[in-house]
């Protein structure tokens, strides 16, 4: 009975949540995302039958925290980002609410909901024109990506970092209004996966020290700040990877091939050797494998749609503008393509499975996507003012 009425509420708080931010949507954004919500629950319930008869890691996520004592929680605090976090976060409503896996994803199912909205946000204040893909506007479509929505409800990382990267760039368009929001999803961000934090704060600060709309003093105060979390953060990065004896670049090329190697056979069936490709195809791999040719079921066929469109879109936008349209993308869209950039090179050197590529690269699809709608949207702009 308490999972039903906790679910029920769930429910519920996502379209309160909506009501409650009318004032920054039109009746038809509102409608909008009542049915991405609505969509996004399907999926939720989808996963759920899903990770119940396949190896989930959101599984392990709540079972370990329902089964931990408190002894238990305060080793898993000890052991600070990483896995043992996630066995925190579950804590609560796994052992001390005693609820049940299927709330569990509702629940997550919500927060991701909350990514979806923020993502929203930022393309409709930034992106002003829309465009189209044979009849149909690309936005709000390219929201409705089955992938999107199933690898984000899971009460694991891959749902807490779709969250924190949604939340930390929809507060980048007011950060002075929005620091506390930085802080929390950057505080959630490296908890959960360290390395990730770390490549979308030197993303940003990338960006931000190479605008021309600051003065030198605030590039140099900024710049001593990043220094600084650099030197306490990194080390920390470093470890969770396993990278802390790295001394020269045979020692990432090393580390890379035998991560490739370690999860290769991690997923029975959906395993593709990237070993021996040249880094182009692997960073090809990355972002839009699978495709037709890797066939291995109903999740390769609905993925390959999914990155046959996300190819033919990515080729769409790389004409004699796309450098210009770079150069004059908003502050925002600018971190999600350094983000999108470090993201590829790091991930497509050390993953070869599929199931886990269409997990990992969840974090970085969703800027992808409102990265190519700004430039759509800016050659848009230009032929008008050609006219």
């Amino acid at each position: 009975m308490l999972d039903f009425i906790f679910s029920i509420i769930i429910v519920l708080m996502g379209f309160i949540f909506i009501d409650s931010n009318k004032r920054y949507l039109t009746k038809y954004d509102q409608l909008v995302l009542k049915r991405i919500w609505v969509y996004h629950l399907f999926f939720s319930i989808l996963y759920y039958f899903y990770s119940r008869t396949n190896s989930a890691d959101s599984n392990g996520y709540w079972r370990v925290a329902k089964e931990a004592t408190e002894y238990d929680l305060f080793y898993f605090i000890s052991q600070g980002p990483g896995t043992k976090f996630m066995y925190v976060l579950n804590y609560f409503p796994a052992k001390i609410i005693n609820l049940s896996i299927f709330t569990g994803t509702i629940f997550y199912s919500f927060l991701s909901f909350l990514g979806f909205y923020y993502f929203y946000r930022i393309i409709i204040d930034l992106v002003p024109y829309n465009s189209k893909f044979i009849k149909f506007n690309l936005f709000p479509l390219v929201l409705f990506l089955p992938n999107l929505h199933f690898w984000t409800v899971g009460t694991g990382k891959d749902t807490i970092m779709f969250f924190t990267i949604a939340l930390f760039s929809f507060s980048l368009l007011k950060v002075n209004k929005r620091i506390h929001l930085i802080i929390l999803s950057l505080f959630l961000m490296f908890m959960t996966r360290p390395h990730v934090a770390f490549l979308l704060l030197f993303s940003t600060s990338l960006v931000f020290l190479s605008t021309n709309k600051i003065n030198k003093f605030q590039k140099i105060f900024f710049s001593v700040i990043f220094i600084t979390i650099t030197i306490l953060v990194l080390p920390q990065v470093l470890q969770y990877v396993n990278l802390e004896k790295i001394t020269s670049i045979d020692d990432v090329l090393y580390r890379a091939e035998s991560q490739s190697g370690n999860l290769r056979g991690a997923t029975v069936g959906s395993s593709i050797d990237i070993s021996s490709y040249p880094f182009p195809l692997k960073v090809f791999s990355f972002l839009f494998r699978p495709l037709f040719f890797d066939y291995n079921g109903l999740f390769s066929i609905v993925s390959s749609f999914e990155n046959l469109l996300l190819l033919i879109l990515t080729i769409k936008i790389f004409n004699k503008n796309i450098f210009k349209s770079i150069i004059k993308a908003p502050f925002v869209i600018k971190v999600m393509f350094y983000f999108l950039i470090f993201g590829t090179i790091m991930f497509s050197l050390s993953l070869s499975n599929l199931g886990i590529i269409l997990r990992m690269k969840n974090m970085f699809i969703p800027g992808f996507l409102i990265f190519i709608l700004w430039c759509l949207s800016f050659q848009k702009e230009i032929r008008n003012n050609q006219i």
